[in-house]
């Protein structure tokens, strides 16, 4: 569905609520925008991280740079401290931005839930399995690592894969 939207040359929001659906801006252009059908999920995960607006229309502001450079700041500053790094970020953060808390907290159970991982992995290692598995979550890891910061510096939700979370 293509809307005209002649009085904003730049958008800075991310979900509308119109005609009783929630419609998130796919692509913006001068004056016309792309929208799309929100899910369930991506309409209950935004209402948790993003600022609700005062927009005519309701909707959500985006992340600032700041927000967005400090949340992709955590996953990649976890490549150098595991664990030192990304906790400072995040308790420095976490006041003054759901969307650096959200990331936070989902570092943290990542961080949590493959370290359970590369310990079963290491304790399978008694019957061999544990050589193969190790390695698939090494690199899963990395790579999720990758995938949540490229996210995060785009303004995006990501849910990594695989993760059971504990800290809500």
């Amino acid at each position: 569905m293509n809307i005209a939207l002649s009085s904003l040359v730049t958008i800075s929001i991310e979900i509308y609520f119109i005609d009783a659906h929630f419609y998130s801006i796919d692509q913006c252009g001068k004056g016309a925008c792309q929208f799309k059908i929100c899910t369930q999920e991506q309409i209950a995960i935004h209402r948790e991280i993003l600022t609700f607006s005062s927009k005519p229309k309701g909707g959500f502001i985006m992340p600032s740079h700041d927000e967005r450079l400090f949340a992709a700041l955590i996953f990649v500053v976890s490549f150098f401290t595991v664990f030192i790094g990304p906790l400072i970020i995040w308790l420095l953060k976490k006041e003054d931005s759901t969307y650096v808390d959200y990331y936070g907290r989902e570092y943290f159970n990542f961080f949590i839930s493959y370290g359970v991982y590369s310990l079963i992995s290491t304790l399978l290692m008694l019957v061999l399995i544990g050589f193969l598995t190790i390695w698939i979550v090494g690199v899963l890891y990395f790579l999720f690592s990758i995938v949540a910061a490229i996210k995060a510096y785009e303004g995006t939700i990501y849910k990594i894969p695989f993760v059971f979370r504990l800290i809500r």
